[in-house]
């Protein structure tokens, strides 16, 4: 069963002169697959999850998530798909300086509204399966990089959402560190989740079941 269906989605800024970010890409990915959206800097790939991620809107084309047509939802309407079926993992982790790790991954189901009396209940498990729980009371600043991606990796996860999208998860780490993480989200993956992944580097993409490659806006698949 597809989880994403893309239909010759393109997305084009400004009027005059245009540029033109997407040309008319599909993609589907199945519930349960781990793909890595794969090119270099300027290709597209960022603009490509920020619209799966309904963040952004196709100029042209069909998005479906989870059988549902979300490409002309209302801004309220995409906030709340957003916050029920999306996690996010960004490369520059994104924590608040002062609140605790615990704290940084309950803010997420505080944006969302979600149930109070379960939200540190969830949160306690979200890093324990982040593998974090031994720095649970630590503020941002006495973690390492990968212990900083880990907490955002809980934030992501903590409402169970169906598709989790990683842009560059590696990117501000070194390698054993990104390893340390891409053996996560492939225990995830294992679990089930759906992953996509955007990367510059092939050795990161080589970790993931599946790789499409996006130059000039064109989407192909991987040979």
């Amino acid at each position: 069963m597809s989880i994403i269906q893309l239909e010759r989605v393109s997305r084009h800024f400004g009027v005059q002169a245009p540029i033109h970010a997407l040309r008319e890409v599909s993609l589907d990915v199945e519930s349960g697959e781990w793909v890595a959206i794969v090119g270099p800097s300027g290709s597209g790939k960022t603009t490509l999850l920020n619209i799966l991620g309904l963040l952004d809107r196709p100029t042209s084309g069909t998005y479906w998530l989870s059988d549902r047509d979300v490409s002309s939802l209302s801004e309220g309407a995409r906030a709340g798909v957003r916050s029920r079926e999306i996690g996010f993992v960004f490369q520059s982790f994104h924590l608040i300086s002062h609140r605790t790790v615990t704290e940084n991954v309950m803010m997420s189901d505080i944006y969302r509204g979600g149930d109070r009396s379960t939200r540190r209940l969830r949160a306690v498990q979200a890093l324990e399966r982040a593998k974090l729980s031994h720095r649970s009371d630590y503020l941002p600043v006495r973690l390492s990089g990968g212990e900083r991606q880990r907490a955002a990796v809980a934030r992501a996860i903590l409402n169970s959402p169906r598709l989790l999208l990683c842009d560059e998860p590696t990117g501000n780490l070194d390698t054993a560190t990104g390893n340390n993480i891409l053996d996560l989200f492939e225990e995830m993956h294992d679990d089930g989740m759906t992953i996509v992944m955007i990367t510059h580097d092939p050795e990161v993409a080589a970790r993931s079941q599946r790789q499409v490659h996006i130059i000039d806006g064109h989407l192909t698949e991987a040979a």
